[in-house]
């Protein structure tokens, strides 16, 4: 069977990259699957919002204990299969930008 390949149309590139931990007020904290400058992948369990709906939050690196940034963002995709949901980032104030630059400076994770 022939394996089908799907070019890669993502305005900001993705890596292997530190996790993110994104809290959003009233609904918890979620893990990115991956991020970009433009937006992330959270996995949800239940995050009562719908593709269009914005979402305000914070976010830091996953797992350490940090400054929370915040960030608007608006919902772009659900995807139940997967159990993720797409947030294309609005609003990134200049700490929140700074930050997620540094972590694309940073060497890949060991896998």
């Amino acid at each position: 069977m022939a394996q089908v390949i799907r070019p890669n149309h993502r305005r900001n590139a993705r890596r292997d990259m530190p996790q993110l931990e994104i809290w959003v007020r009233n609904e918890g904290r979620f893990l990115t699957q991956d991020w970009s400058l433009g937006g992330a992948a959270i996995y949800r369990s239940k995050l009562g919002r719908k593709v269009g709906d914005p979402v305000a939050g914070e976010l830091r690196l996953a797992r350490k204990e940090g400054t929370w940034y915040p960030f608007i963002a608006v919902i772009v995709r659900d995807d139940p299969d997967q159990q993720l949901l797409g947030l294309e980032f609005r609003q990134l104030d200049s700490a929140t930008f700074d930050f997620l630059q540094s972590m694309l400076r940073r060497p890949p994770p060991d896998r």
